[in-house]
């Protein structure tokens, strides 16, 4: 009866939250300066704000059964170099050519039904001044005027019905089997690693392209975009040889959508949100009780830490969940200490070392930890089994990590260029002591609260600037978390070296977790603190979940008072001020962020080199500027302009020792310096950002009797 009851509830909460997810879809407007790609950023001139276009604009429309009454205001200003521009108008087919005046003028449109997009191309120019942009027309204002039904509401409507109702089904089953606290915190996580990924960080990092790009000629070759064969230890990429785990899982997802940055990104955004169930898991395996699980839980489901890196297709993205793993792994090995908990240990353990060059030298320290005190525990067992019976229970797992270790092995010792990476980055010093004192002062920084909660490492590319790596709202429960963790290790080293178990109330629930947490504490930031600069936020990773895991032994801690104000007073202020904070958090990163990171990403020139690669059958050649764009080849191959094996086979490689390749060709795609190229050549397409920012340019050039076409930033 009450299973009944609780289903019935549940479904009638779907029932609810679909009606008000109908209703929000039936209120959409038509169109929305928010969704209308081919501008720059706002400009304003006493009380009107417009924004100038490149060389098409694309204002997608919420399709309805009628006709759309689409209002646009715009205009064409000149200055004496530029002739009265032509502007096409154009849905499925074309609807008219106009020459917009210099003045604003309000055009008044009529769509047919079921429109999906109004499409306006218009020849652009270069202004006089230091402006490097090309521009087309101004828009100051779009509306629309629908009528019929909304049938993309509908049909998204319809769509969704039966996707909460069966969300709603798996949660009743889910609280009837007691997975309803991990299957929550994976929802809760999910959403701010999806909502908004397509632009929120903007533009297409380098590293999320190469893994992709990877991904995409090992699903259709066998072999990745250089030519070698299912890599296991690493993948060449730009010649720094990365960690090739994030590659295998996209494969899949690559082979059926293609190269896309959407993929990748959801990729990570899946694997980061794991990360939150399994740390409910960890937390309980630690003994930290239901308050403390769920604190872990929703900590490293709501870190901006942990959001930031998983909403990017980079390996670090994979860290805190595979380090997480690798510990809960490690935790459930030192209480059992038989042959199936060695297996698991070693399959996480094993796949972690693959994720990112941090946890290559932070696994194996795992590992060992966990050994020494699993046989640590074992001397201590009062009814021990003999030693050889032991380690004959954990030799499959010994086998099984040297065989997922081996590829990692080979690369590491017989190929010198797999150490690029480190190289670059690696700490240096003129003298031992030097390299001593620059080492501490990177290792220490981890414990400090700059780093947390107020500048994160500084760098615009992987944090929100003025925000800290997470929200001080949580320093009193991390605080507690530590004191908590000293005390109990403190206790461990007062112990006599006969006395039983029984004898020491902690230990017969946690056992020798105590020393485990501090050892994993020490451990987290050794592999970052080794290389410059430091802090840094991806190669620090693994602090985020020890982090998560802190504040959860302080609200262990506050739940184990048996004081109800105390509990549930201290517990409301705590939650109150860090929803508050990550709400002001959230804002920054997708209102603020973006047009921070747009130049740094590149934003735009995905979308132009694949408006490129459609032109490129009229042309000879095609020169990509090197000068103006970072690491210019893999965006060309992202874009597909030939099958993964031809371009294998035509790809012009340099190999150059301590540096990362360099590409000069592939096919008739050239990579070239354009500074001496001029500046106003013919110019087919100017494609902004998605951010607004001046973005880049298609060109025409002739050389030598060639027909070239020139990609190159604005």
């Amino acid at each position: 009866m009450r299973q009944t009851y609780q289903r019935s509830v549940l479904l009638i909460l779907a029932l609810c939250l679909w009606l008000i997810g109908c209703g929000f879809m039936l209120n959409r407007p038509a169109v929305s300066f928010d969704t209308v790609s081919g501008l720059y950023a706002a400009e304003q001139v006493a009380t009107s704000t417009y924004r100038w276009s490149g060389d098409q604009i694309i204002i997608p429309i919420t399709r309805h059964s009628g006709p759309t009454q689409l209002h646009l205001r715009l205009a064409a200003p000149r200055w004496p170099e530029r002739p009265a521009p032509e502007l096409l108008l154009a849905t499925s087919s074309t609807l008219a050519h106009l020459s917009p005046p210099a003045e604003m003028r309000h055009y008044h449109l009529l769509l047919p039904p079921d429109t999906s997009a109004l499409y306006l191309h218009t020849s652009v120019a270069r202004p006089p001044g230091n402006d490097p942009r090309w521009l087309g027309v101004v828009l100051y204002d779009l509306w629309a005027i629908p009528s019929g039904l909304p049938l993309d509401s509908i049909r998204l409507g319809l769509l969704l019905f039966p996707v909460v109702f069966a969300a709603a089904l798996i949660l009743d089953w889910s609280i009837r089997c007691g997975w309803a606290a991990p299957l929550l915190l994976t929802g809760l996580a999910l959403l701010p690693r999806i909502i908004g990924l397509g632009h929120t960080p903007p533009g297409w990092r380098i590293d999320e392209v190469v893994s992709l790009v990877d991904a995409w000629s090992l699903a259709q070759t066998g072999r990745d975009h250089l030519g070698h064969a299912w890599p296991l230890g690493a993948f060449e990429a730009l010649g720094d040889w990365i960690a090739p785990l994030l590659t295998y899982l996209e494969l899949p997802f690559v082979a059926l959508f293609g190269p896309q940055r959407l993929v990748g990104r959801g990729v990570t955004a899946v694997v980061g949100a794991l990360a939150a169930p399994l740390g409910y898991a960890l937390a309980q395996r630690l003994g930290m009780g239901r308050a403390g699980a769920i604190t872990t839980g929703l900590m490293m489901a709501l870190s901006p830490w942990q959001i930031t890196i998983s909403r990017t297709a980079l390996p670090p993205a994979l860290v805190p969940t595979f380090w997480t793993l690798t510990m809960l792994a490690g935790v459930h090995f030192i209480h059992v200490r038989d042959r199936r908990t060695a297996i698991w240990l070693a399959l996480a353990a094993g796949f972690a070392l693959y994720t990112y060059p941090t946890l290559k030298m932070a696994a194996p320290f795992l590992v060992a930890l966990v050994i020494l005190l699993a046989l640590f525990a074992w001397w201590r067992s009062p009814a021990r089994p003999h030693l050889g019976q032991v380690i004959r229970a954990w030799l499959p797992a010994g086998f099984l990590l040297a065989l997922l270790w081996a590829p990692f092995i080979h690369v590491t010792l017989f190929n010198p260029a797999s150490s690029t990476r480190l190289g670059q980055a690696a700490l240096r010093a003129d003298s031992a002591s030097e390299w001593i004192r620059a080492w501490w002062a990177g290792y220490v920084v981890y414990f400090q609260p700059d780093f947390y909660y107020r500048t994160s490492d500084g760098s615009s590319l992987m944090s929100v600037p003025g925000f800290g790596a997470e929200l001080w709202a949580g320093l009193p429960l991390v605080l507690i978390g530590l004191v908590m963790v000293m005390k109990r290790n403190v206790a461990w080293v007062g112990v006599r070296r006969d006395a039983p178990l029984r004898d020491i109330p902690y230990l017969d629930t946690y056992r020798f977790i105590p020393l485990f947490i501090l050892g994993t504490i020490l451990i987290a930031p050794f592999p970052s603190s080794v290389t410059t600069p430091s802090p840094h936020s991806y190669r620090g990773a693994p602090m985020a979940p020890i982090y998560a895991l802190l504040v959860g032994y302080g609200a262990a801690w506050l739940w184990q008072q048996r004081r109800p104000l105390l509990q549930y007073g201290v517990s409301l202020v705590l939650a109150v001020g860090l929803l508050w904070q990550w709400g002001i958090w959230w804002n920054a990163y997708t209102q603020e962020y973006p047009r921070i990171q747009a130049q740094l990403n590149q934003d735009g020139l995905a979308e132009t080199l694949q408006r490129a690669v459609n032109l490129a059958a009229n042309y000879d050649e095609v020169w990509v500027s090197y000068d103006t764009i970072a690491i210019p080849y893999l965006f060309v191959l992202a874009a597909q302009p030939m099958p993964p094996a031809e371009a294998q086979r035509l790809i012009q490689v340099d190999r150059r020792p301590g540096r990362f390749n360099a590409i000069t060709r592939v096919g008739p795609y050239l990579f070239v310096d354009t500074h001496d190229l001029p500046v106003n050549l013919p110019t087919l397409a100017a494609v902004p950002g998605t951010t607004g920012c001046q973005g880049f340019v298609i060109q025409e050039w002739e050389e030598a009797g060639k027909r070239i076409l020139v990609v190159r930033g604005m």
